[in-house]
């Protein structure tokens, strides 16, 4: 289950303050593709439920995202947990924080599970933000590969 919540905390004056104007409304589309400031102006509530193990490369992402994740510590909870137990993981990030994080977790090299759950991510997108859906993609994506050893040199 993904639940995604998007507000706004001034887009269109931080483009315009990029300018010297009081507002600006570039294409959206192409400050996203171009990965320019205000895309950071641009915030989202993700939240999810899933094991906490996939929850552990989430909370890899540290620059514009903040992770609340669910407590497995034995004193707290009843539940015997394993890094198969399911977990409650809300993060709060800005349109920039959501593509990098597409960018590795979409990626071939990433665990199934992990990538299945960006996908989910990306899917729920559409309804929000369907500009950003459309620009979270794997680097591959533009041949553009940074791993140390490539998916397709693997296979």
């Amino acid at each position: 289950m993904i639940k995604i919540t998007r507000f706004d905390t001034g887009y269109a004056e931080c483009c315009g303050s990029t300018l010297g104007k009081e507002e600006s409304l570039p294409n959206y589309g192409k400050m996203l593709y171009a990965r320019h400031s205000p895309i950071r102006a641009i915030m989202f509530r993700i939240e999810m439920v899933v094991p906490s193990f996939v929850s552990v490369h989430f909370v890899r992402h540290k620059i514009g995202v903040e992770h609340f994740v669910q407590s497995m510590r034995d004193d707290k909870t009843t539940v015997k947990a394993d890094r198969d137990t399911l977990v409650r993981h809300v993060m709060v990030c800005n349109a920039e924080a959501v593509l990098n994080m597409a960018a590795k977790r979409l990626c071939g090299k990433a665990h199934a599970q992990t990538r299945a759950v960006m996908q989910d991510i990306k899917f729920a997108m559409s309804s929000i933000d369907l500009a950003l859906s459309y620009q979270m993609l794997p680097p591959c994506a533009d041949a553009k590969c940074r791993e140390l050893v490539s998916c397709k040199e693997e296979k």
